[in-house]
């Protein structure tokens, strides 16, 4: 019974503070102390560690750079709950907060990014977490990317794109699993997903530097050639195919695009998409074009 009222009053508590915003703010640290405690001792409940997560993201994200101060008291509380793998649903709250915390702090989120990046790399590593929890922890990555800039190449961009290739290659996805199809093009989803936010996250740079993504772009050139020849795709997964191509042309400019993106097989994949009867789709893949045909004759 006092575990229901607790997350009665954390699920209050969360609809209070969308309503008030940020006038909750004098409130805050209290209600963060409050939050703590019925985190520490919900013990193996997880649905009291996920309405008290989302209560949690709900305050940092209305509070945004009013939350910088009060973050290094309740970090310990969110990292403890990423690396719950015995309670996936609870992980996957967690990585939400992660991305309301990447909106509040932006470059400041690099003070605790290094042990979040780790746990959210161990997370994925771990055979035994369910991969349809996984493609929250891929998409993560973008929000990261985002909030850091040029932090996230200089610490992550690496290992983060060794793991996004190594999901690509070999999705952890049963093909005798009823839901493979739909497993599958999360997976695909969530990695595309990534690519976009680490792409568009480490575009501002000094005027005359190669984007930090180059070595890795044919990578993601070799993952949208085989994606695309996979009858299984979802029209989802075509969408993110047909846009990050221009997101490449956009931020890397004519060099790369010359290299990876002037040939018929991409111009073959965006003439598809812009024939495609999905309406979002022909609009990426429009956009696309366009972009590509301006980097080119720049």
């Amino acid at each position: 019974k006092q575990s229901n009222l607790q997350g009665y009053i954390c699920v209050a508590l969360r609809n209070i503070t969308k309503k008030l915003k940020k006038g909750i703010e004098p409130h805050a640290k209290a209600m963060f102390q409050l939050y703590y405690r019925i985190f520490q001792n919900a013990g193996d409940q997880g649905a009291i560690h996920e309405d008290v997560l989302l209560a949690f993201g709900a305050a940092a994200a209305e509070l945004q750079e009013s939350f910088a101060p009060l973050a290094p008291e309740f970090m310990d509380f969110v990292c403890h709950a990423l690396a719950m793998r015995s309670a996936p649903s609870v992980v996957v709250v967690a990585v939400g907060v992660i991305g309301d915390l990447c909106k509040a702090l932006g470059k400041s989120f690099v003070q605790y990014s290094d042990t979040v990046v780790k746990i959210l790399a161990d997370d994925l590593r771990d055979a035994d977490f369910p991969t349809k929890n996984k493609v929250y922890i891929i998409s993560c990555f973008a929000d990261i990317a985002q909030a850091l800039g040029a932090a996230f190449g200089e610490r992550y961009l690496g290992g983060v794109c060794q793991i996004l290739d190594d999901y690509a290659r070999n999705p952890p996805v049963d093909k005798d699993d009823d839901y493979a199809f739909d497993l599958l093009n999360e997976v695909w989803d969530a990695l595309l997903e990534a690519y976009v936010g680490i792409i568009q996250g480490l575009a501002d740079r000094p005027a005359g530097t190669p984007h930090p993504f180059t070595p890795y772009v044919e990578q993601l050139v070799l993952f949208i050639q085989h994606v695309w020849q996979e009858p299984s795709r979802k029209a989802i997964v075509t969408q993110g195919v047909v846009g990050v191509l221009g997101d490449v042309a956009a931020n890397l400019g004519k060099p790369v695009t010359e290299q990876y993106l002037a040939n018929q097989v991409i111009e073959g994949i965006l003439i598809q998409g812009k024939n495609s009867p999905n309406e979002k789709i022909r609009m990426y893949a429009g956009w696309s074009m366009n972009v590509i045909t301006k980097v080119m004759a720049s």
